[in-house]
């Protein structure tokens, strides 16, 4: 058996080279010290991630960019000694699949308890074996005696890319999310208005606990759940939007969005309990809920021009606001 390495001719029982010490004939073997190297490499990156953004988007962006990272390290760290590269490429993938496979069961709590999600696993295993090619070419540096200078230049330039990615593109999609969070808080309150606005054709101005008709209530009860839950979502986009803000002017308008959509949901809580009550003829606690809601209107008027009033303080920021405010319309007539 000639080996391939240094060229010497060996016995063909031989499993290494009497010359040079190179494996003759490499099999496959699980070298966990690899993969837990690229689990341990990609954890570190997503932990950067984790501490800059939290789990937003770009924390997701970041499990992707992570997984591949768990390739490289894994890819290196795998590489048996006086193995010819090429001799060894399906144990390397093999590594970089289970470091990138074991690696996303690490981190999927992070991302949802539902256990389904496991699934995924396979695919960022694929993710690992692109990183897995970058890890190649560093082995192949190292094995031709180019040492660690372009293993050195190639972790250099990751970590720039790495440092671009947090400064510039960070900046950019938390002004992206701010808008986009938002316009669809903002909507979903529009559209909860808008099916308010028309309750007052249902009820002729009357008091919810004043309606004997069934039908019309069992509708008006309807609405008024469908409005509870639009403001139940303003009040959770409203919520994550302090996370995005860039300056003291969004966080304070983010917090005032927050209080008005808890007030919406407040009133139309109120109303639909209300209606509900009057459906099963208890007739004075329903007067009760629907007298609670109607202390809460000038909550919801006064928080209003809170926010109008914000909008003012800064040119730049009302602008801003006014195409917030047309992309929430466009969400509430959808």
């Amino acid at each position: 058996m000639k080996c391939k390495k240094c060229g010497h001719s060996n016995d063909d029982n031989q499993k290494v080279c009497d010359e040079c010490g190179a494996v003759l004939y490499p099999t496959i073997e699980i070298r966990w010290q690899g993969i837990f190297a690229g689990v341990f490499a990609g954890l570190i990156f997503i932990f950067i991630a984790y501490l800059l953004y939290g789990v937003h988007d770009w924390f997701y962006m970041g499990i992707i960019f992570s997984s591949s990272m768990t390739g490289v390290f894994a890819t290196i760290f795998s590489k048996r000694e006086n193995v010819p590269t090429l001799e060894d490429d399906f144990n390397l993938i093999l590594h970089s699949f289970l470091a990138g496979s074991i690696f996303f069961i690490v981190i999927f709590p992070l991302m949802s308890t539902n256990p389904i999600i496991l699934l995924y696993a396979p695919g960022f295993g694929m993710l690992a074996i692109i990183g897995a090619m970058l890890g190649y070419f560093i082995n192949i540096s190292r094995e031709r005696d180019f040492k660690w200078k372009f293993s050195a230049t190639v972790v250099s330039f990751l970590l720039a890319v790495l440092v671009i990615y947090i400064v510039f593109f960070s900046h950019l999609n938390d002004e992206q999310t701010y808008d986009r969070l938002g316009s669809y808080s903002l909507g979903y309150l529009y559209t909860a208005n808008a099916i308010n606005a028309n309750i007052s054709n249902l009820t002729n101005n009357k008091s919810i606990y004043d309606i004997t008709n069934k039908k019309i209530l069992k509708n008006i009860t309807l609405q008024y759940q469908e409005m509870k839950n639009n403001a139940n979502k303003s009040l959770e986009n409203s919520q994550n939007l302090t996370n995005y803000s860039s300056n003291s002017i969004e966080t304070e308008y983010a917090l005032a969005l927050k209080k008005y959509s808890e007030i919406n949901l407040r009133y139309y809580t109120e109303m639909e309990i209300a209606a509900n009550l009057t459906l099963q003829y208890n007739i004075s606690a329903a007067k009760k809920h629907y007298m609670s809601a109607q202390k809460l209107q000038p909550q919801i008027k006064s928080q209003n021009e809170t926010l109008t009033s914000i909008q003012n303080k800064d040119s730049t920021f009302k602008a801003k606001m006014q195409e917030i405010n047309f992309q929430a319309y466009l969400i509430s007539i959808n």
